[in-house]
């Protein structure tokens, strides 16, 4: 299970590279939205991993796993769905979450 996490997670954080160009045009992002666009998802982790190993050590292992997955699905439909800058911005950051 471990392994699999850590794929995915993996997985999540290089995904942007080839869609990079998608977004940027559908978007018409500038240099700097598009770095903000990929700086987004290292800040959600960046941001959430003290309290996210808080949270792991009064719900349990299991109960933070589970809800870190359910929020990179729900992040990751709204990320593929998002026809705004912002939107797809915050979806990369709670995906970093």
């Amino acid at each position: 299970m471990v392994a699999v996490v850590v794929f995915v997670e993996t997985l999540f954080f290089t995904a942007i590279t080839p869609l990079l160009p998608h977004y940027v045009a559908m978007l018409h992002l500038t240099k700097s939205g598009a770095g903000v666009l990929v700086a987004a998802y290292p800040l959600g982790t960046l941001a959430s991993a003290v309290p996210s190993g808080a949270f792991a050590g009064r719900a349990g292992v299991k109960t933070a796993v589970v809800a870190g997955l359910a929020l990179m699905s729900a992040a990751t439909l709204v990320f593929g769905l998002g026809r705004s800058e912002l939107v797809v911005d915050l979806a990369r950051f709670a995906q970093g979450v």
